[in-house]
C-alpha cells in the first residue's frame, strides 16, 4: 500500500509561472512495489513512475503551470499494485503585474 495525499492545494498562483510541490509517497506495504502517476494537462512531475521498497519513501515535485487565470480543479491517479488512488488538484491562475525594476544602470 502506497501513501498519497488526497488533496494537493496550489493555492493562488502566476499565470505562465511553474509552481512546484514536494510531495512524499510512502510504501507502506510488506513488498517492493512499482507505482505509475498519471497527472492532467496543466500538471507535471519529475517522476511519472517508479520503484519503491517496503518501508521506505520517495519525494517528488508536482507542477503547475496555469495558462488561464481561472480556478483549475482535476484528479491525479496513483496506480500500483493493480489498484488505484486517486488525489484532487486544486490551483488557482492569476494574472499577477511582473515587471523588471533597477534603480541604477552601470554604462560603460
Amino acid at each position: 500500500m502506497i501513501d498519497f495525499p488526497d488533496v494537493l492545494d496550489f493555492g493562488p498562483c502566476p499565470v505562465k509561472y511553474v509552481t512546484e510541490k514536494p510531495v512524499i509517497i510512502r510504501n507502506l506495504g510488506e513488498k517492493t512495489t512499482k507505482w505509475n502517476l498519471e497527472l492532467p494537462q496543466g500538471f507535471s512531475s519529475n517522476f511519472k513512475e517508479g520503484v519503491l521498497e517496503s518501508g521506505k519513501n520517495q519525494q517528488i515535485l508536482i507542477k503547475f503551470y496555469p495558462i488561464e487565470a481561472k480556478m483549475y480543479r482535476a484528479m491525479a491517479k496513483l496506480e500500483y499494485d493493480k489498484l488505484s488512488a486517486y488525489a484532487e488538484l486544486l490551483g488557482q491562475g492569476q494574472l499577477s503585474n511582473v515587471y523588471l525594476s533597477k534603480s541604477v544602470i552601470s554604462m560603460e
